[in-house]
């Protein structure tokens, strides 16, 4: 019986002395996200948006409701992170640098570190750098929740290799990697972007497209589908063949 969303239509109805107000009981974790991204998205020019901290926050509230009873594997970021337009990646990596901040046996300079990254992400996330994607941004960001020694500003994360590597153990031989040309990183970074495009597609169709979708369309979407069913596991055979070798 808490607030998940709507305190500044609660403290407007306060104010006006409303003695009740409309509500929402929605039943598992993927019907609360399902109607925070419809509220979301239905904001208007006369509304305050929100900030990167609040929709992480309102993605923190969405945890407490039940997962929806069904079978297979449920991720709270897939729902989660389309709910308050945060791609499912940097969701993770939001929350896992504020458990690093919040965690009773992080103490020292590891707590400060990951309070560092927490904050420095949602700097990313709000003000992008030139040059720069946010996702690419939070990606080395996360790096430095495990090295630590993650540098003060986001020029100089920027500016940074990223984390150094761990030394390896005795008797460990470290394999020397040759060093990327700027269009082979140009070109990683574009595909990146294209994995985050498809994964944030396929998380929103699971969320909100399906339970919303017309009649009419869904013959063609089937359609689609199977026709992409095919490309994507050759994709994924390729892969697993790659990870063997």
């Amino acid at each position: 019986m808490q607030i998940v969303s709507g305190f500044r239509r609660f403290a407007v109805m306060r104010q006006l002395r409303r003695l009740s107000v409309p509500v929402m009981f929605p039943a598992d974790a993927t019907e609360a996200c399902r109607i925070v991204q419809a509220h979301l998205a239905g904001q208007n020019q006369l509304q305050q948006p929100m900030t990167v901290r609040d929709r992480f926050v309102l993605s923190q509230r969405l945890r407490e409701f039940p997962r929806p009873e069904q079978v297979g594997t449920w991720r709270h970021e897939d729902h989660a992170g389309p709910a308050v337009g945060l791609s499912a990646a940097i969701l993770k990596g939001l929350r896992a640098a504020d458990r690093g901040c919040s965690a009773p046996e992080t103490t020292g300079p590891s707590a400060e570190n990951a309070h560092r990254v927490f904050l420095l992400m949602l700097e990313a996330l709000e003000k992008p750098i030139q040059g720069r994607s946010s996702g690419q941004i939070v990606r080395q960001l996360y790096g430095y929740l495990k090295s630590d020694g993650c540098p003060a500003t986001l020029t100089d994360v920027c500016e940074a290799s990223g984390p150094k590597p761990p030394v390896p153990k005795q008797g460990e031989r470290r394999i020397e990697q040759a060093p990327i040309s700027s269009a082979r990183r140009r070109t990683q970074n574009e595909i990146r972007r294209g994995v985050d495009t498809i994964s944030g597609a396929c998380a929103g169709l699971a969320s909100v497209c399906v339970a919303d979708l017309p009649n009419e369309d869904v013959p063609y979407l089937a359609r689609e589908i199977r026709k992409n069913r095919r490309i994507l596991w050759d994709v994924l055979k390729s892969l697993q063949e790659n990870c063997r070798d």
